[in-house]
């Protein structure tokens, strides 16, 4: 992975609700989105690596730093020069943790991974640690919203994250240990929902990034994820009220590209963002 120095968003994506930024390294590509309505919102001026992004329902858009500053950010598109506003940071985790995957777990609370890595900001590469992940809970409905822990485990890189819809369980991808994770958010306990080969890197890969991106569909049957190493879109139909796997694995593209965090439209159709823009 590689962070990208200039964050844009296109508002006509935003207005849609499509929840996810792209994040893995990538060189120039020949790729071009078929949408041309595309307009800047904001660029930060430094090196920043924002790794995802949730859209709230009033049109703002909460935004996972995953560089050596773990922070979470707020912004809203509608505003003449829109600025972030720091919502939560840990500077105790500066080097050692960063953000990563955010959901909406009820209307306006949301909950995020911090996980352990330290990014070389100097050679732009990334080192993926294994070890105690923190899940931490925002209320914005709240006038002064504090970031509150709600559970640790041992894990390894978590990375995509969505809530099971209807049910007080979220799943999170393993990159690197090929398993996708249910977490109460209620009582904060963490166990293996699924574990497949397919969701693990290939043993010789160039990346250790297996799964990654993860999402839901409206009924809470069919998980879709992202498999960096193996360059796969697939989905996996599970228990609505468990996150189980009731079925196997089904492959729906595969493709010499790095895919990473995508969104799902209303057609029920994933879409992966091969570029730096939203």
């Amino acid at each position: 992975m590689v962070s990208s120095t200039i964050v844009r968003f296109a508002t006509a994506i935003l207005a849609g609700a499509f929840p996810f930024v792209h994040s893995l390294p990538h060189a120039e590509s020949a790729y071009q989105p078929a949408h041309k309505a595309l307009s800047t919102v904001y660029e930060f001026q430094q090196e920043a690596w924002i790794e995802n992004l949730r859209v709230r329902d009033n049109g703002n858009v909460l935004l996972t730093r995953y560089d050596n500053h773990p922070r979470l950010y707020e912004i809203d598109p509608s505003e003449k020069h829109p600025t972030p506003r720091l919502l939560a940071e840990f500077p105790q985790y500066a080097r050692d943790k960063a953000l990563s995957g955010i959901t909406e777990i009820r209307p306006d609370v949301f909950a995020f991974i911090v996980g352990p890595t330290r990014y070389d900001q100097a050679n732009h590469t990334l080192v993926l640690r294994g070890g105690t992940i923190d899940i931490y809970t925002i209320d914005l409905n709240l006038e002064d919203p504090e970031a509150q822990l709600l559970t640790t485990f041992e894990g390894g890189f978590i990375n995509g994250f969505s809530t099971l819809p209807g049910t007080t369980y979220g799943l999170a991808s393993d990159s690197t240990n090929g398993v996708i994770y249910r977490i109460d958010f209620k009582t904060g306990k963490t166990t293996v929902a699924i574990q497949d080969f397919l969701l693990s890197p290939p043993a010789d890969a160039s990346i250790i990034l297996g799964i990654n991106g993860l999402q839901i569909n409206e009924k809470g049957t069919i998980a879709y994820f992202a498999n960096s190493a193996r360059g796969i879109m697939a989905s996996i139909p599970i228990n609505p009220r468990t996150g189980s796997s009731t079925g196997e694995i089904k492959v729906l593209a595969t493709m010499d590209l790095i895919f990473d965090d995508f969104a799902v439209g209303k057609d029920a159709i994933p879409r992966d963002n091969f570029t730096s823009l939203i």
